[in-house]
C-alpha cells in the first residue's frame, strides 16, 4: 500500500513537526517479533511463511493500487528479501505474518519500514481478500503499531495510499493516522496519512 515519494517543499512544516518529535533515531533492533491479539497471531516474516504468502504477492485485487499481481518468479523473490534476517542496522525493515490463532490460516502482512529518510517509518498491510470486511486488519495493525510505539524506539509512522483505495483509507482512519495531504504521484492522486504516538495513545 505505501510507496516512497520525495518530500515536497510544501510539506517542509509536517516534516519538521514529525522530526522533531520523532525518537526514530533510537529505534531498537528487535530481532524476532511475536505477538497476539484476540483472533490473530502475528510474528515476524520468515522463509516457512513464503509459500502461504505468494498467492498474496500474485493477486490482482490486493495489488490494485500497486501496480498489479506479481508474476510468481517476482513474488518469490521479494518475499524471500523479506524472510531475510533483521540485521542490526538502527533503520531495519520490518515484515509480519499474520494467521488466524485457531487454525493458523494465513491472512496477510503488515510491515513498519524506513520512510524516504531515517526521520521516517511507514507502516503497510496487505490481507487476502477473502478475509477483506473481517476486522483482521485492524486487530492485528493496533497490536502491531502499539508494540512499535511502546517498544521498537518509534514515536510517528507515516502511510501512503492511492485516494482512490478507498478500503485502506478507511482503514488508516480507524486506526487513527489523520490525512496530511494529497500529491499526484505515478499518474494517480495519493494521500499521506501521520500517527503520532501521543495521538494513539489518547485515542
Amino acid at each position: 500500500m505505501v510507496h516512497h515519494m520525495r518530500i515536497l517543499p510544501s510539506s517542509e512544516s509536517i516534516a519538521v513537526k514529525i522530526r522533531a518529535r520523532s525518537s526514530r533515531v533510537n529505534t531498537i533492533c528487535e530481532t524476532h517479533i511475536v505477538l497476539e491479539s484476540r483472533h490473530c497471531s502475528i510474528e515476524s516474516f520468515s522463509e516457512k511463511d513464503i509459500d502461504a504468502a505468494m498467492e498474496l504477492l500474485a493477486d490482482s485485487d490486493v495489488r490494485k493500487y500497486l501496480g498489479g499481481g506479481l508474476s510468481e518468479s517476482q513474488a518469490r523473490i521479494r518475499l524471500q528479501q523479506m524472510a531475510q534476517p533483521i540485521n542490526h542496522s538502527i533503520f531495519p525493515s520490518r515484515f509480519l505474518t499474520v494467521r488466524k490463532r485457531e487454525t493458523a490460516d494465513f491472512l496477510g502482512i503488515v510491515s513498519i519500514c524506513p520512510w524516504h529518510s531515517p526521520w521516517f517509518s511507514e507502516y503497510s498491510f496487505e490481507f487476502l481478500p477473502a478475509h477483506w470486511g473481517s476486522g483482521y486488519a485492524f486487530e492485528a495493525s493496533c497490536a502491531v503499531i502499539s508494540h512499535a510505539f511502546t517498544h521498537l524506539g518509534i514515536s510517528s509512522l507515516l502511510a501512503e495510499t492511492q485516494t482512490a483505495n478507498v478500503r485502506s483509507r478507511t482503514l488508516l482512519t480507524r486506526l487513527g493516522f489523520k490525512l496530511e495531504r494529497k500529491l499526484c504521484r505515478f499518474g494517480a492522486e495519493q494521500s499521506l496519512y501521520v500517527l503520532l504516538q501521543q495521538a494513539q495513545e489518547s485515542a
